[in-house]
């Protein structure tokens, strides 16, 4: 009885690794996870700044060996209040840039969504990858900004970039 309740054990364990083990059309490409220490520094800059709302940044991505590079953003959407009048102050604004990181063997472009509270210098950030070039072709992913700054940012960055 006991060698059989061994048996049964070990044909069922040894099934559910083939069953999950062998899951036909699923692949997961070698994504990157972002973490400490990868952080952006940035600045205002609205030379040749092509934004229809708001402003244009510039600066450096560190602390990551993949994403090692300059960035640049330039807003496309921008609304006071968090578009939220009855419940945020005015310096709070709700925003939404085109974002790239461009590093030596390609660049990585972002749809990037954020709340940035002006009164308090505070902002957070949510990146979808929607382009890149070079090893960042067909990548997908996204990365998570929390920062301070009014003219000048600083940001901790985390998430994950798939290179498929």
């Amino acid at each position: 009885m006991r060698k059989s309740l061994f048996v049964a054990i070990g044909s069922l364990l040894t099934l559910g690794v083939v069953a999950v083990g062998s899951s036909p059309g699923i692949a997961t490409p070698p994504c990157h996870e972002v973490g400490p220490p990868a952080h952006v520094h940035s600045s205002i800059d609205n030379t040749n700044c092509t934004a229809t709302a708001g402003a244009c940044t510039s600066g450096v991505f560190t602390g990551d060996d993949l994403l090692a590079g300059t960035t640049h953003a330039v807003g496309d959407g921008v609304a006071e209040s968090a578009g939220m009048p009855d419940a945020e102050p005015s310096s709070t604004l709700s925003f939404d840039t085109v974002y790239t990181i461009t590093t030596q063997n390609g660049a990585v472009v972002f749809n990037d969504t954020g709340v940035f509270d002006g009164a308090a210098g505070l902002f957070a950030e949510r990146m979808v990858v929607t382009g890149g070039s070079g090893r960042f072709t067909n990548a997908s992913g996204h990365l998570f900004f929390t920062g301070t700054g009014t003219t000048t940012f600083d940001a901790d960055v985390t998430g994950e970039i798939c290179l498929h």
